[in-house]
């Protein structure tokens, strides 16, 4: 890793915890200027000022899609830094929306990482049992 690796690692890792992101549920790397953070994303706690700006409180659900958001626009933003790579156990971006994983799409068919719609709990590695032939 390059000493510039090293600084934008300090940087993503310092932003983090501006946001109140929970960094022990989460790793983090960097390569050539490309950010991988991978594990579950979760914030530690929530920001006191935001809820008393929005006025109601907000569901964890939207608050961790919120987060998302903000991390992938601000973290792209940040100087030298060629890309980021999100590998999120509970959120996942599909067709440029952040969704929740195992979050049921409008048809009712559960959405997961790959196509097709897989099946939330196999999303989240538990195994599937075949139907006998």
């Amino acid at each position: 890793m390059s000493a510039q690796d090293y600084r934008i690692n300090a940087e993503v890792r310092r932003h983090l915890v501006s946001r109140w992101v929970d960094l022990q549920r989460l790793q983090l790397g960097t390569t050539n200027g490309v950010v991988y953070i991978l594990g579950a994303l979760d914030s530690t706690m929530e920001d006191p000022r935001r809820r008393l700006d929005e006025g109601a409180e907000r569901s964890s659900t939207e608050r961790v899609l919120r987060l998302a958001m903000r991390l992938e626009r601000e973290l792209r933003g940040m100087r030298d830094v060629r890309d980021v790579v999100f590998k999120f156990d509970n959120v996942f971006k599909r067709g440029g929306r952040w969704r929740i994983l195992g979050e049921t799409s409008a048809v009712g068919q559960p959405v997961g990482r790959g196509t097709g719609g897989i099946h939330a709990g196999v999303a989240a590695g538990e195994t599937k049992e075949e139907a006998p032939s």
